[in-house]
């Protein structure tokens, strides 16, 4: 059983004189590299990281447009929704899971574009070590789940109601909740943190000044997806995108972002789905505050603080190394 040679090694064989050998470039990185430095080449083509950026906004803004297309489809085909509900986007269960299977299908498509911009494997984007490492994840909700389960609390007494009889499509809505909104936050992940931070993050040769950068224009673009924002708004979801960041940088990988992510969101949809208004919540109805944005910064010191320690006392492997990644150089030109 033959094995490939190791990226920037000639493969064996006999070769015409006169002709030299051909070198493949390595698919992966030569050098140690930090997660959000991996696509950082010597010999960097720009262009590459550019392009699928942009066929990834692309993606993003078609999928958003298939999934409500079908979604008000379904609703006025059922009697669910009427013309009038349009202009308010009123939420039910197909608009919601057509939504979210969307956001959740940024995670195949991240890590296609990836692939065929880069030569590495997808499973590279999940982090430094080419695997989503679940066992890490799960460790990490001893930090994470605490500290949101404390904020939400803090947040839904200071916003005041209280659950009384169960909404029209509550259960519908909670199994949907349970069931999709995990891979939707994953697939924004995958997107922001993962294909549009390390684009960016390519084009800049010091590490420290292209985390900087690239976490504050994601989390611009993460915050422009939400409706209904004010300065405030803005402010909340680049601490929470400046979280998931620093996170992925700590800890070399989308695990902890994933699980923090998927946190907020769970624990925040499911008491509105059962007993608030879900409608309100997604267009993110109400202003801003800076009490909130306080709250979101206390938050984003205990997460950043806990996983960190807990990285470093799991031993996480949070950058690359050229000597153990070793992947079959690319036959094609």
């Amino acid at each position: 059983m033959s094995s490939a040679p190791p990226p920037g090694i000639p493969a064996s064989g006999p070769v015409p004189v006169g002709v030299p050998p051909r070198v493949m470039p390595p698919a992966l990185p030569v050098q140690t590299r930090e997660y959000h430095h991996f696509w950082r080449a010597p010999r960097n083509k720009w262009w590459k990281a550019l392009l699928a950026m942009v066929l990834l906004l692309i993606a993003f803004v078609v999928l958003q447009v298939i999934a409500s297309v079908i979604g008000f489809a379904i609703d006025f085909a059922t009697g669910t929704s009427a013309v009038e509900d349009l202009e308010s986007f009123k939420v039910t269960p197909a608009i919601f899971l057509a939504l979210n299977v969307s956001l959740g299908a940024l995670i195949p498509v991240s890590m296609l574009l990836a692939w065929a911009f880069t030569g590495q494997r997808p499973g590279w984007l999940s982090s430094v070590e080419g695997r989503f490492r679940w066992q890490w994840m799960v460790r990490c909700m001893i930090v994470v789940l605490p500290v949101y389960l404390v904020y939400v609390g803090l947040g839904t007494a200071l916003d005041g109601p209280h659950p009384g009889p169960l909404q029209p499509n509550a259960i519908p809505l909670l199994i949907m909740v349970l069931l999709t909104t995990p891979f939707q936050c994953a697939g924004e992940e995958y997107a922001a943190r993962g294909l549009l931070m390390r684009g960016i993050s390519s084009w800049i040769s010091r590490p420290l000044l292209a985390l900087v950068t690239a976490t504050l224009l994601t989390g611009l673009l993460f915050a422009s997806g939400h409706p209904n924002l004010d300065v405030w708004k803005v402010l909340g979801l680049l601490v929470f995108a400046s979280t998931a960041s620093i996170l992925t940088w700590r800890t070399g990988g989308l695990e902890a972002a994933c699980l923090m992510h998927t946190a907020n969101n769970m624990l925040l949809m499911v008491p509105a789905a059962l007993w608030g208004d879900f409608s309100a919540l997604l267009n993110a109805d109400g202003p801003g505050t800076p009490l909130m944005v306080g709250l979101e910064l206390v938050v984003a010191v205990l997460v950043i603080a806990g996983v960190d320690w807990l990285a470093r006392r799991s031993r996480i492997v949070r950058t690359s190394a050229p000597g153990r990644q070793v992947e079959p150089a690319r036959t094609g030109a």
